[in-house]
């Protein structure tokens, strides 16, 4: 209410003009200051400008508050809202969907515990305490499920003509952390690591070993050299895109 009584009284009553006593040596100009084209805004309105302009709400809190506002439902539900911010808090907390936790009493070593913690009358008594924790299976459940896990990459690295990603990067095609269990494969069916020692034929017409001359035996026509990375191919100038390739150093 006191805010609405400042905000009515800026707008209503009369700034009263200053007379200067400096006479003739007062060269000084009047600055306009840059007033609204809306002479009459709404109590509400003014009230609620305040009270962004003094809390300093940042652009994207306003823009969520403006949505929260613009719902159907909110005016009557406005009034249901409870006098006690802390009350708001506990009451949507309990709503929301949460975790399931556990709880577990451990026995604890005597010896490790603070001096804060009284001795215990007797040797035989053994100290115990409660920890609490998530249910794992619980919390990898939620979040497989979430919108984050959709967000994110799994499998193998990518080549980009333009990387922006992680996994774009050689740190993500040449570990074998970051794939999934996907790889490339040998033709008897054994998956390709980084690092291994291969050979193979670049089928090249101006390869100075001429793996691509037919009339080579099969020796000479094989490379022979370690796996780089791995990934999927995206680059422009790729026919297939999304062809598994493998980078041999």
């Amino acid at each position: 209410m006191e805010l609405l009584r400042q905000s009515t009284a800026t707008f209503t009553d009369t700034i009263p003009a200053f007379l200067t006593t400096a006479g003739d040596y007062d060269d000084s100009e009047i600055i306009n200051h840059r007033r609204a084209k809306d002479t009459n805004p709404s109590r509400c309105r003014t009230a609620f400008g305040l009270w962004c302009h003094e809390t300093g709400i940042s652009r994207p809190q306003y823009k969520s508050l403006l949505e929260i506002f613009r719902m159907p439902e909110f005016q009557q539900e406005a009034y249901l809202f409870p006098p006690c911010l802390s009350t708001l808090k506990s009451q949507t907390i309990a709503h929301l969907p949460l975790l399931p936790m556990r709880k577990k009493s451990i026995p604890l070593q005597p010896e490790q515990l603070g001096r804060e913690k009284p001795p215990t009358t007797s040797s035989s008594i053994v100290p115990h305490a409660d920890l609490y924790f998530f249910d794992p299976i619980g919390l990898f459940t939620t979040f497989l499920r979430s919108e984050i896990c959709n967000q994110m990459h799994f499998g193998l690295g990518e080549f980009r003509d333009n990387p922006r990603e992680l996994w774009h990067s050689h740190a993500w095609r040449s570990s074998l952390r970051t794939t999934s269990g996907r790889f490339a494969h040998y033709v008897s069916g054994k998956p390709i690591f980084p690092s291994d020692i291969i050979s193979f034929r670049c089928y090249d017409p101006s390869c100075p070993s001429g793996c691509y001359n037919l009339s080579a035996t099969a020796k000479e026509r094989q490379h022979v050299g370690r796996v780089y990375s791995v990934g999927k191919d995206f680059r422009s100038g790729i026919r297939e895109q999304g062809v598994v390739t493998v980078e041999v150093q």
